[in-house]
Parts: structure tokens; C-alpha cells; sequence
């Protein structure tokens, strides 16, 4: 087990912001398993692929990961939609302290700004050609 400082993002590494977002989990999710972050016997799919007692410490390196943009993004865009409910119908997707949820919620938010973009694109497209 390594204790080197996390991957770091970096949104010119690919063609679109989402691209560089996808990939750059892809590596994340591969330096946690070398921190021993990381149940390598369960499916990434299965709540026991993430082990408990380092939820905390990959947030933290999740978060130390990210440029200054996407930090305050996720500070303030991100952090605020996230609960402190454990238990729940939601928790998978809406609690603070589960590592998952912030790797969703920051590829979701890339995925939505390029969809958004395409359809603006698409429609104003529309509009020039009528």
C-alpha cells in the first residue's frame, strides 16, 4: 500500500470536460485500490467494494484531487445537495459520507453540462436554418 498523493485532475486531458471527468475517476478508482481503499473481491457495483473504514480518507482524496475550479464547483454546486442521512431510501445517491456519491455527483454534473450544451447547440442550429 502506497501513501502518494492522489491523481489529480486535470480538464484539458481530454476532448470534452466529460471525457477528462470519466477518466480521471477511472484512475482515481485505481489509486484507491493500491491505497488498500478497496474491497478488489467485490463488484465496484456492491456496496462492500468500498471499505467502511476508509470512506473518510478517500473523500478527502477525492476532493484533494480536484483543481481549484472544480473544488469551489463542488463546494458550492455539489455539497450542498448531499445529506447526512445514512439510512434511507436516497442514501446511495444523496449521503455525504459515502465516497460513491461524490464520484456520481461530479461525473453527473459533466454529463449534464455537455448534454446542456448539445441540446443549446442543436436548438440554435434549429433556429439559423428556419
Amino acid at each position: 500500500m502506497t501513501k502518494e498523493k492522489p491523481p489529480q485532475l486535470d480538464l484539458t486531458k481530454g476532448r470534452t470536460k466529460k471525457e477528462a471527468v470519466t477518466l480521471w475517476l477511472e484512475t482515481f478508482d485505481d489509486w484507491c485500490i493500491l491505497q488498500g481503499f478497496r474491497n478488489t473481491k467485490k463488484n465496484p457495483s456492491d456496496k462492500e467494494h468500498w471499505k467502511k473504514d476508509h470512506y473518510y480518507e478517500e473523500i478527502a482524496a477525492f476532493r484533494l484531487g480536484l483543481p481549484h475550479d472544480v473544488r469551489l464547483m463542488v463546494s458550492t454546486k455539489i455539497a450542498p445537495t448531499l445529506t447526512n442521512e445514512e439510512n434511507g431510501a436516497t442514501a446511495n445517491e444523496t449521503y455525504s459520507g459515502f465516497p460513491w456519491v461524490w464520484e456520481k455527483k461530479l461525473k453527473d454534473e459533466y454529463t449534464v453540462q455537455d448534454t446542456v450544451l448539445a441540446d443549446n447547440l442543436t436548438f440554435n442550429v434549429q433556429v439559423i436554418q428556419e
